[in-house]
């Protein structure tokens, strides 16, 4: 997954130009779709079951597991529209078109730096 991920970033490095946005998408489409994206991220999944997975316990109550799934849920939709406001100000695109292919290149070089250190690591 690390040289996959490594892969693309490498090969949007190498685009000269952002592609244009579609206009044709709704607001709502989009947003749906990164919604979506958070929801079956591989990452985020592994990442809020291990913080569920130290809140419980086999004698957690089942008000307990409720509250953890809802914090959960809202954390990340808090966290996500706020990322959605902050980088959809003109500023904030601004600034990535400037950075875009260096930071697209720096995390091409850790993705696979990454995959290395896990593929050459002794078990």
């Amino acid at each position: 997954y690390l040289l996959f991920l490594a892969w693309r970033s490498a090969r949007r490095a190498m685009q000269v130009e952002m592609p244009p946005p579609k206009a044709t998408v709704s607001g709502r489409r989009i947003y749906l779709r990164g919604y979506l994206m958070h929801l079956t991220n591989p990452k985020a999944i592994l990442s809020w079951t291990a913080i569920i997975a130290l809140g419980l316990r086999p004698e957690t109550p089942v008000v307990v597991v409720y509250a953890i799934i809802i914090g959960c849920l809202m954390i990340s939709l808090l966290i996500n529209q706020g990322y959605a406001l902050l980088f959809s100000t003109a500023s904030m695109i601004a600034g990535y078109r400037r950075i875009r292919r260096r930071a697209e290149a720096c995390l091409a070089a850790f993705f696979t730096f990454a995959s290395f250190k896990l593929l050459t690591a002794q078990l």
